[in-house]
């Protein structure tokens, strides 16, 4: 598969996908080629992505911004700043939804099914 990479398009396989394509790219580019179903990049769901996997990241890579402002006012994406500012019951229901997405209707496992009912998925 084709992707566009900062030096130009690069060819890569199934190995080189899983080791140097990003979360992102995986979501909003490879399963939805594969899948031939459209991209949810730029939608809400995207967005609510985009946050969750931001506030991921900043829990995992911890950063000393994250500990304490240097200035006044606190690093708007700062962890911190994030969790207080946004609902953490919400992040399951944004996987959800785009794991949702990118399901074969014809082939969902049971516990998908599941979650989807419990939360109200459309079918």
């Amino acid at each position: 598969m084709t992707l566009e990479r900062r030096k130009g398009p690069e060819e890569l396989n199934a190995e080189g996908i899983q080791r140097y394509a990003s979360t992102e790219e995986k979501i909003a580019t490879v399963m939805p080629r594969l899948l031939k179903m459209p991209s949810i990049k730029g939608e809400t769901d995207w967005q609510k992505f985009v946050l969750l996997k931001n506030i991921r990241d900043a829990a995992t890579h911890f950063k000393s911004g994250d500990q304490y402002s240097l200035g006044e006012q606190v690093e708007k994406d700062s962890l911190y700043y994030l969790l207080l500012n946004n609902d953490p019951c919400q992040f399951p229901l944004i996987a959800l939804r785009v794991i949702w997405g990118l399901r074969q209707p014809t082939a969902t496992p049971r516990w998908l099914d599941h979650l989807a009912e419990k939360y109200g998925m459309p079918q």
